[in-house]
């Protein structure tokens, strides 16, 4: 209502639920003289949609959202007017946030969060929408979908990702400032990042295929989650079980016994240890963070916050991902011709390590023992495992198959330098498992147990004479 514009040149929408508790007051400050709010009542409580509702209801070409606990500086709407007429390529643009803090946990808070936004509105290909500050022309907004309220607060990154994946640009114009107000409670903070991670893993799950989805990089927790799966962990122990019982070497019969004692947790408690173990690191995190807060320097105070928020942000994942498990699994990939596609990026495999990227070669370290879901066509598909071209896998002693939990012949597996040929014989298309053992390989930086390096699992289908 301060602004150095003409008050005809915008209005300020103010979008409340139902149950808004301040009604009165609300009233009394709509009838003093020169106010230009007009209030809006919905149905929805969520930041997030009752921001597409504000938008639904704006009149103006230019769309500009905020929030409650921000407040801009006088000249913030002239400066935006005036950039987006020097740039008629931005479809919109984010002003610059001004941390407000008034004790020492919401200081961290702040720094934490600074930190991060100038990150992503200076240095990050696409994450450039703050919504706190955040003004775009109407039309790329529609064109764009708009803010996602089942996302959460995680709808602010997926309209972001949507935005460049459109070619929308994005500007950052920091001579604007708009001030935001950080409490430093972390019962807020928590229900914050609950939300946001809930939303995050249900974008993972629904939007497959949506503009911007192969932007979002997905956590290791989603990436991983293949590993706690209770029947794949039980096949593999059974494997391990059985092979320290073959009769092989003794060094052999210790890998499998450590194999075993790898996969018994998971075969028996599925993700329900590592949940347990999170939680329990989430608590501790919380008291060290209210330690640092009476006793300790600033510097500390603000190492234990972000230890504290990294701490929530695993718990809940943890939880999103246990809670989208089964609905979520995504069916391994084809297509109906001659060669199809099992994604090995995909979280529902056992036995891979988090994905790994080098200049030009993305790829998953295996375990010495995995297991992979696959779709198999009928008739004599052969499987292609490719592998980042670290070393040559003729060197790999003891790599052995197993399809559907029958052994394949060693007669039927063609071990290449950087490629693993399998030929298969099947009656039926259907879904199946392929397990895979081999030695342990030797890397001494490295303490993880690791095989292969698998880029690229394929399927080719010989074509009818």
């Amino acid at each position: 209502m301060a602004q150095t514009i003409a008050d005809s040149l915008y209005e300020l929408i103010l979008v409340i639920p139902t149950d808004f508790a301040e009604s009165d007051r609300l009233a009394d400050a709509l009838q003093q003289v020169g106010c230009v709010c007009r209030v809006v009542v919905s149905d929805l409580r969520h930041d997030v949609g009752l921001s597409v509702v504000g938008a639904e209801h704006a009149r103006g070409k230019f769309l500009f959202f905020t929030e409650s606990h921000c407040w801009p500086e006088p000249d913030v709407l002239a400066l935006c007017l005036q950039a987006f007429d020097q740039r008629p390529d931005w479809a919109a643009l984010s002003c610059r946030s001004l941390p407000v803090a008034s004790n020492r946990m919401a200081k961290a808070e702040a720094e934490m969060y600074d930190s991060d936004i100038t990150h992503g509105m200076t240095a990050h290909p696409w994450r450039k929408i703050l919504d706190q500050c955040f003004v775009t022309r109407r039309s790329p907004y529609e064109q764009s979908g708009g803010f996602k309220p089942e996302f959460g607060h995680f709808a602010e990154w997926a309209l972001a990702a949507t935005y460049f994946e459109l070619g929308l640009s994005v500007g950052y114009l920091p001579q604007a400032g708009f001030h935001h107000q950080y409490v430093g409670d972390l019962r807020v903070l928590r229900h914050f990042t609950q939300d946001f991670v809930r939303g995050e893993i249900r974008y993972l799950t629904q939007a497959a295929g949506e503009p911007g989805w192969t932007l979002i990089a997905a956590p290791n927790e989603w990436i991983s989650q293949g590993n706690f799966e209770r029947p794949l962990a039980k096949a593999i122990l059974q494997q391990a079980i059985h092979d320290v019982w073959r009769g092989t070497a003794s060094s052999r019969r210790q890998e499998h016994l450590t194999t075993a004692w790898r996969w018994l947790g998971p075969a028996v408690f599925g993700d329900r240890l590592q949940r347990f173990k999170s939680s329990v690191g989430l608590l501790a995190t919380k008291v060290r963070v209210r330690l640092a807060n009476l006793l300790g320097p600033r510097r500390a105070l603000n190492r234990a916050f972000k230890t504290n928020f990294a701490a929530m942000v695993h718990c809940q994942r943890l939880s999103s991902v246990a809670d989208a498990r089964w609905a979520a699994r995504p069916a391994a990939q084809g297509s109906r011709d001659n060669h199809f596609v099992v994604d090995v990026f995909a979280p529902s495999h056992a036995g891979l390590h988090a994905i790994e990227e080098l200049p030009g070669t993305r790829f998953r370290w295996s375990e010495p023992a995995a297991m992979m879901r696959i779709d198999l066509p009928a008739g004599e598909p052969r499987i292609c495992i490719d592998t980042a071209p670290f070393f040559a896998l003729t060197t790999i002693p003891e790599l052995r198959f197993q399809l559907g939990g029958k052994q394949v012949p060693a007669a039927d597996v063609l071990v290449e330098p950087f490629r693993i040929v399998i030929e298969t014989h099947v009656a039926k298309a259907g879904a199946t498992t392929l397990r895979m053992t081999c030695s342990r390989f030797p890397a001494a930086q490295d303490p993880r147990r690791l095989g292969i390096p698998i880029s690229k699992i394929g399927l080719e289908v010989a074509r009818p004479s």
